[in-house]
């Protein structure tokens, strides 16, 4: 589970960039 919690943090910072 610690490995898709990091996963949905790396996400939304990426998510974030995409939305730009």
């Amino acid at each position: 589970e610690d490995e898709r919690r990091a996963l949905k943090r790396r996400n939304a910072r990426t998510r974030a960039r995409t939305s730009v």
